[in-house]
């Protein structure tokens, strides 16, 4: 079984000069993550350390649901490494699809349409 992730990104502008205050980032607990492996609904709850402009870290709570919209996109990919008598073969599939997302950031509300769901899974075999 693969793993879950959850990644963050916080930009900051201030609001009234319009000034870039900055990016943060982080990543979630994967335990806090529930996703329906069939793009159709994820949520995050929790809280996600993060480190902020200044290299401080802070905790951020979060509260996200993703609904799908729209049709799914699928890709599948096959590569064969040969070195001498060994072969590698790695094979991707990823599929991804629009999605609304909804709740909040740092007490902040989210209210999009711009969001994505993802699904992807490499298996390498050696022979």
């Amino acid at each position: 079984m693969g793993s879950i992730e959850s990644d963050i990104t916080i930009e900051s502008r201030d609001a009234c000069s319009g000034q870039d205050l900055g990016t943060s980032f982080g990543q979630g607990d994967p335990a806090r993550v529930a996703f329906t492996g069939d793009l159709t609904s994820a949520s995050l709850t929790g809280t996600i350390g993060v480190v902020d402009v200044n290299g401080t870290l802070r905790s951020i709570p979060v509260s996200l649901a993703w609904t799908g919209l729209g049709t799914i996109k699928r890709a599948n990919t096959i590569s064969r490494i040969v070195t001498g008598d060994v072969t590698t073969t790695v094979h991707t599939r990823n599929s991804s699809r629009n999605a609304t997302v909804t709740g909040s950031v740092d007490g902040l509300p989210v209210d999009s349409t711009d969001g994505m769901l993802f699904k992807d899974t490499t298996v390498t075999s050696t022979h």
